[in-house]
């Protein structure tokens, strides 16, 4: 699956992705951080404001996106970095 991001923001995400079973809030954390940008992260409190939900739920959707392959932690020198990653078999 290629997550394509364009001059205007716009991304573009397989529709396979549906096939994964992701929670509703999952799905919002995913889709905004393939928005933000690669080497971007924002903080929890910002992807909670941005998508509606609380922090917390952030914490559980960041955890579940990368139990299903589709985040990786890359632990930086101040702070932890997530890298949006292709899920294996996903088409659409």
């Amino acid at each position: 699956m290629d997550n394509i991001v364009n001059k205007t923001g716009h991304f573009v995400v397989s529709n396979g992705i549906y096939e994964l079973g992701l929670s509703i809030y999952s799905l919002g954390v995913y889709y905004y951080l393939c928005g933000v940008g690669e080497g971007e992260f924002p903080s929890l409190t910002t992807i909670a404001r941005k998508c509606g939900i609380t922090e917390t739920m952030v914490e559980r959707s960041i955890e579940d996106l990368i139990s299903r392959k589709l985040l990786e932690k890359c632990p930086g020198l101040n702070e932890t970095v997530y890298a949006i990653c292709d899920p294996v078999g996903v088409k659409g």
